[in-house]
């Protein structure tokens, strides 16, 4: 799934955290945020997870936004894991994975491959 920003902008209080970024990821590729404690790396992550919603731009996949591309295409394109976040049960590492296989199986299968 390719993903991009365009023009997208972030603001959180009323301070701009993000502004006017331009950003394209293929497929397949590997992509790494690097930037000291504030710079907006999780900000932009949670947009591009849509997790949140931008001041100004838009993200796109494949070239639809969220809305068209529509959920179930979504989650298997994207996962999104927090570094930090309340863990409601005990949960291995497996178990953990699987959970991001969900959106690949079918109405009544099993876990399949990647």
């Amino acid at each position: 799934m390719r993903i991009e920003t365009h023009a997208l902008s972030a603001t959180a209080g009323g301070r701009a955290i993000l502004a006017g970024v331009n950003l394209t990821i293929e497929p397949g590729s590997f992509t790494g945020l690097i930037g000291p404690n504030g710079a907006g790396k999780t900000t932009l992550l949670r947009l591009l997870a849509g997790l949140a919603e931008p001041a100004a731009g838009r993200v796109t996949f494949d070239g639809q936004t969220a809305a068209k591309a529509g959920r179930r295409a979504l989650a298997r394109g994207i996962a999104y894991l927090p570094q930090s976040g309340p863990v409601h049960w005990p949960l291995r590492a497996e178990a953990l994975v699987l959970l991001g296989r969900l959106p690949h199986r079918g109405a009544l299968g099993g876990i399949t491959a990647a």
